[in-house]
């Protein structure tokens, strides 16, 4: 008996990690499920969040590509396809 394991993604997409609830896309998994902070957000913290969040997916772009796998950052209009990673 042999285990395969999960099969290789053909390109992994790395979305910016979002800021506040509101910037989820709407089909997302998550959507939904997450609540508003407590006390909200500034602009500025937002704004920071959001360039944060940029920094972080352009990062592990990086670190996954050294890792000898396909990925890309993904943005609006990006259009995984079957077998890719999201």
């Amino acid at each position: 008996m042999s285990n395969p394991g999960l099969a290789r993604p053909n390109q992994i997409w790395v979305y910016d990690f979002v800021a506040a609830p509101s910037d989820m896309p709407a089909d997302s998994s998550l959507a939904g499920q997450v609540g508003a902070p407590s006390t909200p957000p500034t602009a500025e913290e937002l704004e920071t969040g959001r360039k944060y969040g940029a920094m972080i997916a352009k990062e592990l772009v990086k670190d996954i590509q050294n890792m000898g796998l396909q990925a890309i950052e993904a943005g609006p209009g990006s259009s995984p396809q079957v077998g890719d990673g999201v």
